[in-house]
């Protein structure tokens, strides 16, 4: 251990680590002084933070600089902090430059040696655990005004990027909240001790858990933090949580994803791990490691980051309140949680400062393996097919966002590949169809593999113990699983659509499938076909007052078949200039309508003027938000309808349950919803359609589905994919029967199909399970048939349920089709 690593705990130069690294620069501004308060003391709020960070920057700007890259989606500034040596500082374009070939996949020498590594410290992506953002001022003082020898090496080996607060908006509702009540009481009982539930600083403001966004890539928050780490291309990624009873850092839990290539992440682990433990020692701090924080799912900051080439890890801190009294009389303070993480953010970047070269060399070769093809071996191309261009725009975007090169286009590709969905081979389709090509010599190919990939590896000592783990069940000592996340994700698979895996990377020549423009004119009506577009366009036009019917069976009329389920919007029901009104809400959209010519059935007798054909309710929406003291899971009803479906809807409070309902065409009811009011019961026999995502079916007593227990604790599915049927003759199936459908299924108790009723249930198979974990013999014989998506008529309504929210996280894109049709089919006049 170094003297100079020893010297400000030595020399008792402060008593708090924030100070300990003098001599500072006298013109720049400590945070205290202008904030008027000591660290820990209230919560900063996100103008003063900007304040301290830009009149700190002012004062030292041959050191740091700040870095704007966008705003939050309520309107905060997002920016980086960046930090270096003067020497450094003056070629940080070059420096980027030289980082940039490295991460293409380049191992330069000469860049090795002359280049910093690039530590990222990133603070407050939940916003109510308040000692990162707190932590963030000091990092960047110290860094930027420390005159200490110590301060001074570790910017000559480093250049540090701080994200001073990820998530402004959440961070705001909390710190608000938080300073309106704040005493500083330390008693557990005490009220400033109790976060309302509505505040949810944790969450940004769509409710969205932002650590767990970058598998969707939904929020605005996430895809502006990415494209600036693809701007720097760390070596090193940082992020910093709270709150646990003492401090964690790595190494992590197992699992550890396979594609972050192991052996590599184990030994830079053991390498920051033990800095930081020697900083913490030093300072009498206790922690732990390898326990608990896992680095499995993409979805984290530290997972992603380090599939795509960093080192990442997560910080958790002992604070969240100004303080809080433990147990056994202990207080823990808000500053303590701001010095513990001053000091293991120092460890991270002392340890990259001391391997530097060995760090750039790591990454550099981590890349080179992507980008030869030799991370994804025999595996040379992804390919995925839809007859509907939507689900592959979205797997575009998100890709494309963590920077995977991706080719769209409309064409056959033909020849053979292994099914994601069965694991065989099959003949690809040899009609032309919507392409999404993804190449798999690249240098983001680690990342893409980990995102597309159904192959769940984990590792033998994990599976072990949780096999042993499951053993103690019904014991004196049982434990539970270690699961901490999802288990299975794969693009294709929650997006429904056919994919394979190539040998070879397939040549290609197609174009865009451009929807020639539509006969504008009909004296009789227009068909629209059902499934995710058609559906979505005719919500639309049902939301605008157009008067819009469907067809139950199908239908052959002027030379076209329609399939079941087909919208007709009829002249006869709606004024002459229907059409026009169409083109003009519709735009492009509008070639998507076929003009008739002709009502009269050639086959069969299904026809537009059919007594079987329904007219749809016009469509007026509500999301069951609840109340401040009860809210429900609204984020991510409110989120895919607001950003995704582009459909109009009133936030419902709880108290709106007990009035009239009567212009509600359908309900959302998230998980945590009341529903048993009179009214709501009424209101469905009357017509309404009740949409239930996740939780109990039963709940309101609508429906009765028997109720049915996998396997007792740890037997709970920790998140995984399963095999999924679709009754191809049910309402909610229209537009999708012929599309693939895959159940991401949590917990340990399902419900039991039944025929008429479920519309989507687990297959009836021995082997339903296509990606994530499984417990052995038991699962998948008693997940057999269990709904997934199933609906009841009330009265003249009808009640849907979502065993999973298909919602939540924004990530289940493959079921939103069944979301569409729950809501504009669902409803009856």
């Amino acid at each position: 251990m170094s003297p100079i690593y020893l010297l400000p705990i030595l020399a008792g130069v402060a008593a708090s680590p924030l100070e300990a690294y003098a001599p500072y620069e006298g013109a720049v501004p400590q945070p205290s002084r202008m904030l008027g308060y000591a660290p820990g003391e209230r919560f900063t709020l996100l103008p003063q933070q900007e304040q301290v960070l830009h009149a700190i920057v002012a004062k030292s700007s041959a050191r740091s600089l700040v870095e704007p890259y966008g705003a939050s989606t309520e309107g905060r500034p997002l920016r980086l902090i960046v930090i270096a040596s003067p020497e450094n500082r003056r070629r940080l374009d070059a420096i980027r430059r030289d980082l940039q070939t490295l991460a293409d996949g380049t191992v330069d020498e000469a860049i090795l040696r002359r280049t910093p590594a690039v530590v990222w410290i990133n603070q407050a992506i939940h916003g109510d655990e308040a000692a990162s953002f707190e932590s963030a001022m000091w990092l960047v003082y110290n860094l930027s005004a420390s005159r200490h020898p110590e301060i001074l090496r570790l910017l000559k080996d480093t250049v540090v990027v701080v994200n001073p607060c990820y998530n402004p908006d959440g961070r705001e509702r909390f710190a608000t909240w938080a300073n309106s009540v704040v005493r500083g009481d330390a008693d557990p009982a005490s009220f400033e001790q109790r976060e309302p539930r509505f505040v949810d600083g944790r969450t940004n403001h769509y409710r969205f858990d932002l650590n767990r966004d970058r598998v969707a890539m939904s929020q605005l928050e996430t895809r502006q933090e990415i494209a600036a780490f693809r701007r720097w291309n760390p070596q090193v990624y940082v992020d910093q949580h709270g709150e646990v009873d003492t401090y964690h850092f790595p190494p992590a839990a197992l699992s550890v994803h396979a594609r972050v290539d192991r052996s590599r992440y184990h030994r830079w682990a053991e390498v920051f791990g033990r800095e930081t433990a020697r900083a913490f020692d030093a300072q009498g701090y206790p922690y732990y490691v390898k326990d608990i924080f896992d680095l499995y799912y993409p979805g984290y900051l530290d997972s992603w980051a380090t599939l795509s080439g960093a080192i990442g890890m997560t910080h958790e801190t002992n604070a969240q309140m100004v303080a809080r009294r433990d147990p056994d009389g202990v207080v823990r303070t808000l500053r303590g949680g701001m010095e513990r993480h001053f000091v293991a953010a120092l460890g991270v970047i002392r340890a990259a400062a001391e391997h530097r070269e060995g760090l750039l060399r790591s990454f550099a070769e981590f890349k080179r393996k992507s980008a030869s093809g030799e991370v994804a071996g025999k595996r040379k191309a992804f390919v995925a097919a839809s007859d509907d261009p939507q689900p592959l725009d979205r797997m575009a975007k998100i890709l494309e966002v963590s920077g995977i090169r991706v080719q769209r286009t409309f064409a056959n590709v033909g020849g053979e590949g292994t099914s994601l969905w069965s694991g065989e081979s099959e003949k690809l389709p040899t009609e032309p169809k919507h392409l999404l090509i993804v190449p798999m010599v690249q240098p983001q190919a680690a990342l893409a593999m980990a995102l597309l990939e159904t192959d769940s590896d984990f590792e033998k000592a994990f599976t072990d113990e949780q096999l042993r783990r499951q053993g103690t069940q019904g014991t004196a000592y049982a434990e539970g699983n270690e699961f901490y996340d999802l288990t299975a994700w794969s693009l294709p698979l929650i997006h429904g659509v056919s994919a394979w895996w190539l040998d070879r990377v397939p040549s290609v020549s197609g174009s865009e499938d451009v929807v020639k423009p539509a006969d504008r004119d009909s004296t009789i009506g227009w068909a629209l076909r059902p499934g995710l577009t058609g559906t979505a366009i005719a919500a639309r036009l049902l939301a605008a007052g157009v008067r819009v019917q469907q067809s139950p069976s199908e239908m052959a009329v002027g030379g076209q078949t329609y399939p079941a389920g087909t919208f007709l919007i009829p002249v006869s029901r709606n004024d002459e200039e229907v059409g026009v009104r169409m083109r003009k809400l519709l735009g492009d959209d509008a070639n998507h309508l076929v003009a008739l010519k002709s009502a009269y059935p050639e086959q069969g007798r299904m026809n537009p003027g059919s007594e079987a054909i329904a007219s749809l309710r016009p469509i007026k929406l509500g999301v069951l938000f609840g109340d401040a003291e009860s809210p429900t899971d609204f984020g991510g009803a409110w989120y895919v309808l607001e950003r995704e479906l582009n459909l109009p809807f009133t936030a419902m409070s709880g108290a709106a349950l007990r009035g009239s309902l009567d212009g509600y065409s359908a309900i959302i009811a998230p998980e945590g919803a009341d529903v048993t009011a009179a009214k709501v019961r009424e209101w469905v026999q009357a017509g309404g359609c009740l949409v239930l995502l996740g939780g109990d079916p039963n709940r309101g007593a609508y429906l009765k589905l028997e109720a049915q227990r996998v396997v007792e604790n740890p037997g709970s599915i920790p998140g995984s994919l399963f095999r999924a049927q679709v009754d191809r003759r049910h309402f909610l199936a229209y537009g999708l029967e012929d599309q693939p459908v895959a159940a991401l299924l949590g917990g340990g108790r399902y419900f039991v199909a039944t025929d008429g009723g479920t519309a989507v249930k687990v297959a009836d198979q021995d082997r339903v399970l296509i990606s994530g974990w499984a417990w052995p013999e038991k699962t998948e014989r008693a997940l057999r048939n269990a709904a997934i998506i199933h609906a009841e008529s009330v009265g003249r309504g009808r009640v849907v349920w979502f065993a999973t929210d298909p919602t939540d996280r924004a990530l289940l894109a493959g079921h939103w089709g069944y979301l569409l049709n729950a809501l504009v089919s669902g409803p009856r006049l």
